[in-house]
């Protein structure tokens, strides 16, 4: 299966999945490989969940930028989702994670 097929069949399985706990949730196209799964807590709306360092990482390497572009890039894609979606609560959610000794 050819690379873009692959990643055709991981956007379309993701959505599918996400989709069965909130089907007006909003994914990131291209980010794919960073989407960690869904957050949630008791009474809310089920949301994407993303892993920031990966979502960084694909857009240095897709757009040849530097991290500190990248970042600006990423909240720039952030602060859109709040502006111009309808229903924001079903816009995706970022996971930092938190390593020891950093």
């Amino acid at each position: 299966m050819a690379k873009m097929e692959k990643q055709e069949a991981l956007k379309e399985s993701i959505l599918e999945w996400v989709h069965l706990y909130n089907d007006k949730a909003v994914l990131m196209a291209g980010m794919e490989e960073a989407f960690i799964g869904i957050t949630y807590t008791y009474g809310s709306i089920a949301k994407p969940l993303y892993d920031t360092e990966k979502c960084l990482e694909i857009i240095c390497q897709k757009d040849d930028v530097s991290l500190s572009v990248a970042i600006d890039i990423l909240d720039q894609m952030q602060q859109c989702f709040l502006e111009h979606f309808d229903e924001p609560e079903n816009t995706p959610q970022f996971l930092r994670a938190f390593h020891l000794g950093e």
